[in-house]
């Protein structure tokens, strides 16, 4: 199993556990797996192995939970307060 194989894992233990709405202490397992992810594209085929799509939708994905994130945050649904 290489490294890359590993982060792919983890990465999918961390979205897995994000779905079904599991809390780990202050961790966001959203963001955590999307880091995973990202690392295991970077260490198993590089930057340059990666086609323009593909960097783009890692971009656009961080994006979008960044954006999530923080709305969310500022303005939590009414269950929550």
């Amino acid at each position: 199993m290489t490294i890359s194989t590993l982060l792919l894992a983890l990465a999918f233990i961390a979205f897995v556990l994000a779905a079904v709405n599991v809390q780990l202490g202050s961790i966001n397992l959203i963001g955590a797996g999307l880091a995973f992810w990202v690392l295991s594209a970077l260490i198993g085929g590089g930057i340059a192995g990666l086609s323009n799509t593909t960097l783009l939708v890692v971009v656009l994905v961080v994006v979008l939970v960044v954006v999530l994130v923080t709305v969310l945050r500022r303005n939590p649904p009414a269950a929550a307060k």
